[in-house]
């Protein structure tokens, strides 16, 4: 399988995970708010990681990635924003509309990839902007809650997206998986301490 190949594929893959995650995660919001939800996903998606990284044989790239910390730093910053505001935006709009309201990543990669990396697009795309503009404007009409999980959403999918302008050209000299490893490391502290400030650090139920 060449580069090309594995990239859609494993864009594809990810693509399948996601709506997994809405669905989950609404379901767990039922019984404990956005915040201490989050906060327990960045206790156990780090060590997650980790164990993984490990396990596929990655123990000196992950030694070596320690003069990077900075730049893992900001992507774990981030990372810290964009999953934030998702589940805050998430407990707000539901998982079908936040759904939508995510593909604003594509809106803003477009967009930063257009200024900084000097990226072209055509009017179809340009049209599929308009259009996605206008859907969250009329979202936004559904009353305050929706307004307000409509700003969050966007700016989740802000954040994820200078995430992925960042990491694009880290990636070059990083492996993924120790990448991946190092984002969730630096976000976790970030999420847990704006938790704790929060008040949100509370039980899960079962």
């Amino acid at each position: 399988m060449d580069r090309h190949a594995k990239a859609y594929f494993y864009t594809i893959l990810s693509t399948l995970l996601l709506p997994v995650g809405y669905i989950v995660n609404t379901i767990v919001l039922r019984t404990t708010s956005p915040l201490t939800a989050v906060m327990y996903m960045f206790m156990l998606t780090p060590i997650i990681a980790l164990l993984v990284a490990y396990a596929t044989g990655r123990k000196k790239k992950l030694l070596k990635a320690r003069k990077h910390w900075k730049s893992l730093a900001l992507l774990g910053l981030l990372t810290s924003i964009s999953a934030t505001t998702w589940f805050m935006g998430l407990s707000l709009v539901g998982p079908s509309t936040l759904g939508f309201l995510i593909r604003f990543i594509t809106v803003f990669t477009i967009v930063l990839g257009v200024i900084f990396l000097k990226e072209t697009f055509n009017k179809l795309e340009g049209l599929g902007i308009v259009a996605m503009i206008a859907g969250a404007l009329i979202i936004s009409y559904k009353g305050t809650g929706f307004a307000a999980g409509t700003v969050l959403a966007i700016i989740s999918a802000l954040a994820f997206s200078l995430f992925s302008l960042k990491a694009k050209g880290y990636v070059k000299k990083l492996d993924p998986m120790v990448l991946n490893t190092g984002r969730l490391f630096f976000a976790s502290p970030f999420v847990i301490l704006f938790g704790l400030a929060s008040g949100a650090f509370a039980p899960i139920p079962v």
